[in-house]
C-alpha cells in the first residue's frame, strides 16, 4: 500500500555487514537510508528501523555465528534469520495492522532472507576461497620452503618496487654471500644437518636486519 515499500535491501545491508565487515555494511546501510529518505512517505520511519535492524543482525552474526565450528549452510541460515530482525519495524506501524503485516510480510521476508543469505554466502565463500588459494600459490612460488626467505624469483619481483632516494649519502647496498665450507659439512654430516646449518645462518642474519631490509636465498648456500 501507500504507507510501505518492502524489498530485499535488508538482505544486502545485513550480508554486507556480516560478510565484508562493519564498514562495508555501514556504507550499504547509509545508501539504503538515503534512497528511502528520497522516496519519503508514511513508511519512511519503519523503513529506517528495518534497515538498521538488518544491519544489527548482520553484526550479531559477524561477532558470534561466524566463528562457530558449524557447516557453512547452517551459518547462512542463521544469517538469514538474524537479518529478518528487520521485521521489528512492523511494531512502528499502527497497531491495528500488525497482524496483517505479520501474516503478509514475515513469511516472505524470512524466506527471501534465508535463501538470499544461502546464495550470497555460497558465492562469496567460493570467491574468497579461490582468492586465498591463488594468494597461497603466489607466496609458495616466491618463497624458499626451507628458510622461509624470498627465493630468486621472489627477489626479482621485489627489486623493481624498492624505492631509492638518490643524493649525497643515499642509495641502496647489495650484499651477496655464501656459507664457507658448507659442501664439506653437508657431505660429512648429511643433508638434514646441512639444512639445519642454513636455517641457523638465516636466523643469525635475520636478527641483525632492519625492518625494511630484503633477505633472499638464491639457491644452495648462496644468499642476498
Amino acid at each position: 500500500g501507500s504507507a510501505g515499500i518492502f524489498d530485499m535491501r535488508g538482505l544486502l545491508i545485513g550480508a554486507g555487514a556480516a560478510l565484508f565487515g562493519p564498514v562495508v555494511g555501514l556504507m550499504t546501510l547509509v545508501t539504503g537510508l538515503l534512497v528511502r529518505w528520497n522516496i519519503g512517505g508514511n513508511g519512511m520511519v519503519p523503513g529506517f528501523v528495518g534497515m538498521i535492524c538488518a544491519y544489527g543482525g548482520g553484526m550479531i552474526w559477524l561477532c558470534t555465528v561466524r566463528h562457530m565450528d558449524i557447516a557453512t549452510w547452517k551459518k547462512s541460515v542463521a544469517l538469514g534469520l538474524l537479518i529478518t530482525l528487520q521485521m521489528i519495524a512492523i511494531l512502528i506501524a499502527p497497531i491495528e495492522i500488525w497482524v496483517s503485516l505479520a501474516i503478509k510480510l514475515v513469511p516472505y521476508t524470512l524466506a527471501t532472507n534465508v535463501l538470499g543469505a544461502l546464495l550470497i554466502n555460497h558465492l562469496i565463500s567460493g570467491q574468497l576461497s579461490f582468492l586465498s588459494e591463488a594468494e597461497t600459490s603466489r607466496i609458495e612460488a616466491n618463497t624458499d620452503h626451507l628458510t622461509g626467505l624470498l627465493n630468486r624469483r621472489g627477489l626479482d619481483m621485489v627489486i623493481p618496487d624498492l624505492k631509492t632516494e638518490f643524493g649525497a649519502g643515499k642509495g641502496r647496498a647489495l650484499l651477496y654471500f655464501d656459507v664457507d665450507n658448507f659442501k664439506a659439512a653437508n657431505d660429512s654430516y648429511g643433508h638434514a644437518v646441512g639444512d639445519d646449518v642454513l636455517r641457523r645462518v638465516v636466523d643469525r642474519v635475520s636478527e641483525n636486519l632492519r625492518r625494511n631490509d630484503v633477505f633472499a636465498r638464491m639457491g644452495g648456500d648462496e644468499f642476498t
